[in-house]
């Protein structure tokens, strides 16, 4: 007799089997789970904000620049620690949902390009909230090293998103 001729009474099979093998709503085979999203990011991200910005002449930014954000965080009573900074040159391939799945933010600053399809039809230095995160969009860093005064309305919009 070969396992082919086998046959099991079904009865038996769900005696064995009390548990569902595969269950409802677990992720499909091939999708990555949270820890297994690779997103290089600088940070520990314990606050949970998240900074996006789009710089493709450095892995993050200048260190004249990265300079003045630790200044900008350290104003806020923020370090690196606090925050996940992330150059979304380097993620073609990552969509808005994935870095909100890895990163769970709370407060999300956009900086310059970081992600145009988010920051259509809102003003820069303006906060807005959509599904419990605040959002925050401004002017890419480099410009802000470049033209100090961008650094004003920026700043006058962070202290209201340290408030919200």
């Amino acid at each position: 007799m070969s396992l082919k001729e086998v046959s099991l009474d079904p009865f038996l099979i769900a005696g064995i089997y009390r548990q569902p093998l595969i269950e409802k709503g677990s992720a499909p085979a091939g999708t990555p789970l949270d820890e297994d999203i690779n997103i290089p990011a600088l940070g520990n991200n314990k606050q949970r904000w998240l900074l996006l910005i789009h710089n493709p002449e450095a892995a993050y930014l200048k260190e004249d620049v990265f300079s003045m954000l630790l200044k900008l965080l350290n104003a806020c009573k923020f370090t690196l620690d606090d925050i996940a900074l992330v150059n979304m040159v380097h993620l073609k391939e990552v969509d808005i949902q994935t870095l909100f799945q890895k990163f769970s933010p709370v407060k999300v600053i956009l900086f310059g390009k970081a992600l145009n399809e988010l920051t259509k039809g809102h003003d820069k230095n303006k906060a807005w909230e959509e599904n419990g995160i605040y959002f925050l969009y401004a002017d890419a860093l480099t410009d802000m090293h470049k033209d100090p005064p961008l650094k004003v309305p920026f700043w006058d919009a962070l202290k209201n998103l340290l408030m919200a």
